[in-house]
């Protein structure tokens, strides 16, 4: 990776101007930042297809990693991928390794949550 390029240096959602960096994945957020019970706080990292964002649970008030993908209807493909790693990860139990505790969809938009480390 270079140096300056988005995936070395996470910055948060309101840096992003999907204008300006090419990153379109802000507009894939209700304007309320809400998906499901959790709260967008702020960009962690962000690829073609998706980001993790630090999230927080609204009633739990626990910060959690959350896994952004926006797949639309015509990308099945990706949406079964996604699916197959929400799975495998939601069996995964080890001391070195994130634990995942929810997954969901809101439309086109497919969640991860994750612990926050």
């Amino acid at each position: 990776l270079n140096e300056g390029s988005p995936a070395t240096h996470a910055r948060s959602a309101e840096e992003y101007d999907e204008e300006s960096d090419g990153y379109p994945w802000r507009s894939w957020l209700p304007p309320t930042k809400l998906i499901g019970p959790y709260r967008v706080l702020r960009t962690i990292g962000h690829g073609g297809m998706g980001a993790v964002v630090l999230a927080e649970h609204v009633r739990l008030r626990r910060q959690f990693a959350m896994k952004l993908l926006y797949v639309p209807r015509s990308f099945s493909r990706a949406q079964s991928r996604f699916k197959r790693e929400a799975e495998a990860i939601g069996r995964l139990h080890h001391p070195s390794i994130v634990t995942a505790s929810d997954a969901g969809q809101e439309g086109s938009l497919h969640y991860l949550v994750m612990e926050y480390v």
